[in-house]
């Protein structure tokens, strides 16, 4: 349960690590 938790935080800091920028340049990229 914990570790879901934290697995789930992750996965989103890294999704919008990667979208972020990506929205900025213009691209567009389908994840999921």
């Amino acid at each position: 349960s914990k570790w879901s938790e934290l697995e789930q935080q992750v996965v989103g800091t890294v999704r919008r690590g990667i979208i972020g920028p990506s929205v900025r340049h213009g691209d567009v990229i389908e994840i999921g």
